[in-house]
């Protein structure tokens, strides 16, 4: 665990610079600032882990990117905790932290949705269980 704070705080002071460059084997990355317009294209990388388990129950993939939206959003809490990678342009992963005392709007975004989801996708959305995806995440 220490690691894993230790290599965060690193990417948080150097991400002040605004991105960084790193060379991998895949090629040439950046790390940057991870904006509220950056949410759906996270929602579709994280799809494999916590999305698809709603088509299982036959409630279709849009209502599985929905609620991994939902999950990210949980965890975002504005720009200075929130980091990027991007290999040409194109999102490859993401890292969200933040103040447990701010308010990220999580709640006030699903409420809005509610009234678009039949019974099915209201009971799936309200099951999800934060304090066991905090932990998912970490392992």
């Amino acid at each position: 665990m220490q690691v894993i704070a230790f290599f965060y705080y690193i990417i948080l002071a150097l991400a002040k610079l605004k991105f960084i460059t790193f060379v991998s084997k895949k090629g040439v990355m950046e790390i940057e600032e991870f904006t509220e317009e950056d949410i759906r294209e996270a929602s579709h990388l994280a799809y494999s882990v916590w999305g698809v388990n709603y088509i299982a129950d036959d409630q279709g993939e849009e209502f599985g990117l929905l609620m991994c939206e939902y999950i990210i959003r949980y965890g975002w809490y504005g720009a200075s905790y929130a980091f990027k990678i991007t290999d040409k342009g194109k999102m490859t992963g993401c890292i969200l932290a933040g103040n447990i005392k701010q308010d990220n709007g999580y709640n006030k975004w699903i409420d809005g949705l509610m009234p678009t989801f039949n019974d099915k996708e209201r009971e799936a959305a309200l099951a999800i269980d934060f304090q066991q995806e905090r932990v998912s995440m970490l392992f």
